[in-house]
This record gives structure tokens, C-alpha cells and sequence, in this order.
């Protein structure tokens, strides 16, 4: 089962390369590799930063999809979105979150990874796969756009929600 999970999440990143054809380097963007870094920076804040270190890495003009849920544009939304993961009262939002990256693609400024993010939630833990494509500008990510099966996590969000502060 695990094999066929991961199977599809390589078809499901070959798809969206061959979809997204040859991609050209804007100027401002910079290489594979210092794209890869500012994306690696970004998802190791999730472990052990704040929020405010976090968005800081988004461009001010952030285009944040967060498939199936509606967009978000611009960094003071995607940080109102985002505070709740870093909330240090556990009856808000009573969870962690850990982030295995499985591989990372780029080319230029656009970075495609697919990772597993794992939520640990009141002794449970969770499991969701996830590719996310992002797009590097000036330093910043510019465009941040996260594909998931949403029936996966609704088990977390429904226990998140009966666990809020009423």
C-alpha cells in the first residue's frame, strides 16, 4: 500500500513537470539552488520558529493555493491563516506539526517538492502527502501553492474544530 502511495505521488510530480513544460528564469530569480534554499529555510521554520519567521519568508505579494481550500494573496493573510500551527495555547489548537520531505525538483526559481506533513494531535498522529510547487523571487516566495487530498485530513480538522476554545 505504501509502495502504491508513493508510486502515485512520483506519477503525480512527473504530471506536473510535463504539464508545466520548460520553465524561464525571470530576472530576479536565481538558481536551482538558491531557490532550493530559500524553500528548505522556509518548511524547517515549521519545526522550530515562529510564525513571524515563517511568513518572512513569503514575498509581501504572496499567492498562497492551498488546494482544495480558496486562495490566499498576500502575507498578512497567509500569516492570519498560518498563526493557529504556531499557537503556543494547545486548547486553540492543540497539534503539532513535523515535515518529512521526500524529494525536491527545481528549475530556476520554481521549486517542486513532495513531503509528508505529519500532525500530532491529543496522542494521535496524522499523515498527509503533499506536493507543493513553489516560486522564488527576489529571495522570497512568491507563489506557494500546496496539492493534497483533502478526505485525508478532514479526520484532523474535525478534531481540531470540537477541540477550539468555544
Amino acid at each position: 500500500m505504501k509502495q502504491q502511495g508513493r508510486l502515485s505521488s512520483i506519477i503525480a510530480i512527473v504530471v506536473l513537470l510535463v504539464v508545466a513544460g520548460p520553465v524561464a528564469a525571470e530576472e530576479g530569480e536565481g538558481t536551482n539552488h538558491e531557490s532550493e534554499k530559500v524553500v528548505k529555510a522556509f518548511m524547517d521554520t515549521w519545526t522550530h520558529g515562529d510564525v513571524d519567521e515563517t511568513v518572512g519568508y513569503l514575498a509581501e505579494d504572496v499567492y498562497y493555493l492551498n488546494v482544495p481550500l480558496e486562495p490566499i494573496k498576500g502575507r498578512a493573510k497567509a500569516r492570519e491563516f498560518l498563526a493557529p500551527f504556531f499557537s503556543k495555547d494547545p486548547l486553540i489548537v492543540p497539534f503539532e506539526v513535523h515535515t518529512e520531505i521526500k524529494q525536491t525538483l527545481s528549475d530556476g526559481g520554481v521549486v517542486m517538492q513532495e513531503r509528508v506533513d505529519h500532525f500530532m494531535i491529543a496522542g494521535k498522529e496524522w499523515a498527509l502527502p503533499v506536493v507543493g510547487i513553489f516560486e522564488v523571487k527576489n529571495g522570497k516566495i512568491a507563489v506557494w501553492k500546496d496539492y493534497f487530498d483533502m478526505g485525508q485530513l478532514q479526520p484532523v480538522v474535525t478534531l481540531i474544530d470540537s477541540l477550539k476554545k468555544k
